[in-house]
């Protein structure tokens, strides 16, 4: 008995699943009993596939630079309160923490201020591989 989506995920219920269709999936395509557009059935022609994204450096520059920007022009002391009260609302079990994110939105906290304050409260997840 699976006993809530809480324990399937915790005991890797659902990972387990995903993997057994994707196995049974995979086997269907390679038996061709599964007809997938452009995988095995319909291809154009070899070496034929989606165009792969590249970000220039000046890109990547100009994002970095964006956040020092952001960083250095906030109200250094309103993200820090921000983030305190995150804190705070992610420790409490039982409260809602749209307000408090809001609040960091608005003092242009960085998602990997909140994302690092929300790590310390709740941990990293780790899953359990299933295979």
């Amino acid at each position: 008995m699976l006993e809530g989506v809480l324990h399937g995920v915790e005991n890797g219920w659902f990972t387990q699943r995903i993997a057994e269709a994707a196995f049974d999936e995979q086997r269907r395509t390679e038996a061709g009993g599964l007809i997938q557009v452009g995988v095995n059935a319909f291809e154009e022609g070899p070496g034929l596939g989606p165009e792969t994204l590249q970000i220039a450096m000046a890109t990547e520059r100009a994002q970095i630079e964006a956040v020092e920007r952001i960083r250095a022009e906030r109200d250094a002391g309103a993200a820090a309160d921000a983030l305190r009260a995150l804190t705070a609302a992610a420790a409490a079990p039982d409260s809602d923490l749209i307000e408090p994110l809001i609040t960091c939105a608005r003092s242009h906290c960085t998602g990997g201020e909140v994302t690092d304050t929300l790590q310390r409260v709740f941990g990293t997840w780790r899953e359990t591989p299933a295979f």
